[in-house]
């Protein structure tokens, strides 16, 4: 069979498993459809890749943390790196543990937040009583009744209220218990991003702090849903190109932002994007969560965690740390958009690993030379190079045995071949914004931070300035769409004149 005529088999016969149901507001707009954006082009999740191929049914078992394996050996010339580790999904999620000793591992692998993890399975004993709906609480200037809890993570919930003295809807992220260190980190964050406008920035807006008997609450704006909720609703048909451009040019802005205040956000991803109003405003956006925060001074001493999903190399490896890490996290959430879930895995840091070696080739020598936690992936061959380790090697040196994906991502040869054959392209000008599309994602997704792309040069990018629709707005229904999706985002007119040469 042709390979063309495989990827049209495994188009044909994708399907997506239905989310969990969330407690969230359902959304009254209308998705425009891309003209690239039909749901029966779907790439094949891996269910379905092993129905449909192999008719295999593969069991993956979630790689542990390792309590006795050997840690990087190697020196490094460029002097300390942060202290600063990917975590797996299911080791922040209360769902789907696999631990043998979950106390012992949650210890040992989550460090400095542990006791907020272990709150969750002790929460309500001995502690202060979690607000419950339509409690009134206080701060020093208003009053606020809880109408629903509309999300919960490792810290706290977050509650949708009403100011009693406005009327208006707030959000109050209320804290499952008091741990000054944690909560001042954000909090000093949050006032200083308070700085920039909200709106013109995209970021959250912070209102106020107080206290509910022991319990810290922030107080933000109302928004409507977060990304990874709205395409949940979508059952994940992926977003078109004239979609997904608002989106990153809204992040790149608000990450330049931050950038110029030294600040690394450290928890970007599609949970944490959320969409201020998707009726009135399609695809206008406010980055939220500065939880992980961190200013740039601080990497070499402060210990943080990052989800594996959206972790940049850097941070799996072991290395020096800048904003380039969130400039990684732009091209994860770029390449969710298109393909309509995750490009890199979860759940297992070698599975993680593998992907990114096959879709964007090997860290370079320097990086791994440099890498504090290098060695537990790669190893020298009879060449003095270095190669990414076999399962078997990772798993008889670790004891953990490592999940290895059969997806869409390791069916392509490269991340650019990926994006060209998915969908079929049905014009020249839709296939030129592609292309432009797949040069922006591979300069965010660059393994070395040095040569990955700032939000301001990414800002001047032609994907986002759209130098090569601008002139063909007039005659082009592809290229006016473009233009109004920007517009109704309130990302303004661009201006073919600051294009760059990328």
């Amino acid at each position: 069979m042709k390979m063309e005529e495989m990827y049209g088999t495994l188009f044909q016969g994708s399907s997506w498993d239905s989310p969990a149901d969330r407690s969230r507001h359902k959304l009254s707009y209308s998705d425009k459809r891309d003209q690239d954006n039909s749901p029966e082009s779907a790439p094949p999740t891996e269910k379905t890749f092993t129905d449909d191929v192999t008719d295999a049914r593969l069991v993956p078992t979630v790689c542990e943390p390792c309590d006795h394996g050997p840690a990087a050996s190697i020196s490094s010339d460029h002097g300390p790196a942060a202290s600063i580790r990917p975590v797996a999904a299911d080791e922040v999620n209360t769902r789907g543990f696999r631990r043998k000793k979950p106390f012992k591992r949650i210890r040992k692998f989550l460090g400095r937040i542990k006791k907020q993890f272990i709150s969750i399975f002790t929460c309500g004993r001995n502690k202060q009583a979690f607000p419950k709906r339509e409690k009134v609480i206080h701060s020093d200037t208003t009053s606020y009744r809880i109408m629903d809890f509309i999300g919960e993570g490792v810290y706290g919930k977050v509650a949708q209220c009403v100011d009693l003295t406005t009327g208006e809807d707030v959000a109050i992220k209320i804290y499952k218990e008091n741990d000054e260190e944690i909560i001042q980190s954000e909090l000093a964050t949050l006032e200083e991003v308070r700085a920039l406008h909200h709106d013109r920035h995209n970021i959250v807006k912070f209102i106020e702090s107080f206290h509910f008997g022991e319990l810290p609450c922030l107080v933000f704006e109302m928004l409507d849903t977060s990304l990874c909720d709205m395409m949940e609703d979508r059952d994940h048909t992926r977003l078109g190109l004239n979609e997904i451009r608002p989106v990153t040019q809204q992040l790149l802005v608000a990450l330049e932002a931050l950038k110029n205040m030294g600040i690394i956000h450290m928890d970007l991803k599609p949970d944490n994007i959320m969409l201020v109003d998707h009726k009135d405003q399609p695809f206008k956006i406010r980055l939220i969560d500065f939880g992980l925060a961190l200013r740039l001074s601080q990497v070499e001493v402060e210990e943080a965690i990052q989800n594996l999903a959206y972790a940049a190399p850097e941070v799996v490896l072991g290395l020096r740390l800048s904003e380039a890490v969130d400039m990684w996290a732009v091209g994860c959430v770029m390449a969710y958009m298109y393909f309509g879930m995750d490009l890199f895995p979860f759940d297992c840091p070698y599975d993680w690993m593998n992907t990114v070696v096959h879709l964007l080739g090997c860290p370079d020598k320097n990086q791994i030379n440099a890498g504090k936690r290098s060695a537990m992936y790669f190893i020298l061959d009879e060449k003095d190079e270095w190669r990414l380790k076999s399962p078997e090697e990772f798993e008889e040196e670790t004891g953990d045995t490592p999940t290895v994906s059969m997806s869409f991502f390791h069916l392509v040869d490269n991340l650019e071949n990926a994006v060209e054959i998915f969908p079929k392209r049905k014009s020249d000008l839709e296939h030129e914004d592609r292309t432009a599309f797949v040069d922006l994602l591979q300069c965010c997704l660059q393994l070395s931070a040095e040569q990955r792309i700032s939000p301001s040069e990414a800002l001047r990018h032609r994907f986002i300035t759209m130098s090569h629709l601008v002139d063909e707005t007039d005659t082009s229904s592809y290229a006016d769409a473009a233009l109004e999706f920007m517009e109704a985002s309130s990302c303004g007119r661009p201006d073919k004149a600051h294009d760059s040469s990328h």
